[in-house]
């Protein structure tokens, strides 16, 4: 696997867990919190 792949899927998972994390922070967190 060459260093550019290498970066590309850490890019994928990093926004993948980003938008897992902001899905769950809407949900648990009251619509009052400012968003981040």
């Amino acid at each position: 696997m060459t260093s550019r792949r290498l970066e590309e899927s850490m890019g994928a998972v990093q926004m993948g867990l980003v938008n897992t994390f902001k899905g769950f922070q809407s949900k648990v967190l009251p619509p009052l919190s400012p968003k981040v």
